[in-house]
């Protein structure tokens, strides 16, 4: 297996998980934006990560363009975010992100980290405008995934955890990979 692991990341989490399955298998962490599709040819397995915003897997449209020149390769994804894990938050990301011949990819979720002082003016923003949300129809009333952003809002976390990625690794050594 000749891995590769490519990520986008805004605030440094997804980095910090794509540089520690880097270490893991041996293998360079490449940023996104300064990839040549045509180079991955080199790789027969491609991971790629990228924070969740939005429910939309920052990166993402990276393999959704390219996905032809790599279709016969291994590939994972990876997805980082604030919310915590379960099957719903999955199946959303899933959705919106993996269409198509992309939705029987391994999706993979891992919970990234939180600092509101760190946020750009966009994404606070976005997070002013979730609060006043959650206030107005109140929390029992919105989506897992924003009612999980209403508990953090203000607050500095960090959930980033290298045992975290054992089912990723796992996966990726098995000849078949496990669809999450």
């Amino acid at each position: 297996m000749k891995p590769v692991v490519l990520y986008q990341s805004k605030y440094g989490a997804t980095k910090r998980y794509a540089e520690w399955l880097s270490a893991a298998l041996d293998c360079p962490a490449l940023s996104i934006k300064g990839v040549n599709p045509e180079a991955l040819a080199a790789y027969d397995t491609i991971i790629i990560g990228g924070g969740v915003y939005a429910s939309t897997i920052s990166g993402i449209s990276f393999l959704q363009k390219n996905y032809a020149l790599f279709a016969e390769n291994q590939i994972f994804v990876f997805a980082v975010g604030a919310s915590p894990e379960s099957k719903n938050v999955l199946a959303d990301l899933r959705t919106r992100n993996l269409p198509g011949d992309l939705a029987a990819l391994p999706l993979f979720y891992l919970r990234g980290a939180w600092n509101q002082s760190a946020l750009s003016v966009p994404d606070k923003l976005i997070c002013s405008m979730i609060r006043k949300s959650g206030e107005r129809k109140g929390i029992g009333s919105i989506d897992e995934q924003h009612a999980a952003m209403l508990e953090i809002i203000g607050t500095q976390q960090d959930w980033t955890d290298r045992a975290a990625l054992h089912p990723l690794l796992t996966a990726l050594q098995t000849e078949e990979p496990l669809l999450q």
